[in-house]
């Protein structure tokens, strides 16, 4: 394979009206990331410079020179990133992939560190600050079910109506609870039915103490 020159990058002044929009960028933004982008241009002004090709095009950057449009800053200069010579149409496709894809991930255990008013005002959603990551595990803030596993003893209990189901839902104390969901605004809720073995039999225990103690003060009063 033949090696091609290196490229070489400069820094430049240009009007934001002036940069050119790649019309194959494929990156969006949603409108609470817009908002959170127009809040920080605001604050910090543009920190980071976008990339353009020789001949203006845009290669990284896009939303930040559109935010700043909508912010009335057409007509500013401002430093951008140039290459020496015209990158081909691959090559531009290639960095204006990498430019977006190549970043990192957020560690959660350094992030929770943070003020939580700074991470919100940031852009991170309450779900975000929810996740409380434990290995590779991430644990609900409301724990779905009991876990299941092959190893454990089981027993299926079924109804034949409503009436029961209500009953032993009451006495086992099954209440309806909420899980993380990978969609973003979605909750998925239901009833825990997985109970575990002891805590059920000290529930049907008690029942069964109360009941028979109801029964022997009926008893009692009968033989007054």
């Amino acid at each position: 394979m033949k090696n091609q020159q290196k490229i070489v990058w400069r820094t430049e002044k240009r009007k934001v009206k002036d940069l050119v929009p790649f019309e194959a960028n494929p990156r969006i933004m949603t409108p609470k990331a817009n908002e959170d982008l127009k809040k920080s241009i605001e604050k910090f002004g543009l920190v980071e410079i976008p990339v353009i090709n020789a001949s203006g095009v845009i290669l990284a950057g896009h939303q930040r020179a559109r935010t700043m449009i909508e912010l009335g800053e057409g007509e500013t200069e401002i430093d951008v990133r140039i290459p020496d010579r015209e990158l081909t149409i691959a090559e531009a496709e290639e960095y204006l992939i990498r430019s977006n894809k190549n970043v990192g991930d957020w560690d959660w255990a350094k992030i929770g560190s943070f003020d939580e008013s700074i991470l919100l005002e940031a852009g991170f959603s309450e779900k975000d600050l929810r996740k409380k990551i434990v290995g590779e595990k991430i644990v609900p803030e409301v724990e779905f079910t009991q876990e299941l596993l092959e190893k454990h003893n089981f027993v299926v209990l079924y109804f034949d109506n409503e009436i029961d189901y209500l009953q032993i839902s009451s006495l086992l104390d099954l209440k309806a609870v909420q899980a993380l969901h990978s969609r973003e605004g979605f909750v998925c809720s239901g009833t825990g039915r997985v109970v575990r073995g002891v805590d059920a039999i000290k529930k049907i225990q008690a029942f069964a103490s109360e009941v028979e103690g109801v029964k022997a003060e009926e008893k009692n009063k009968k033989q007054i």
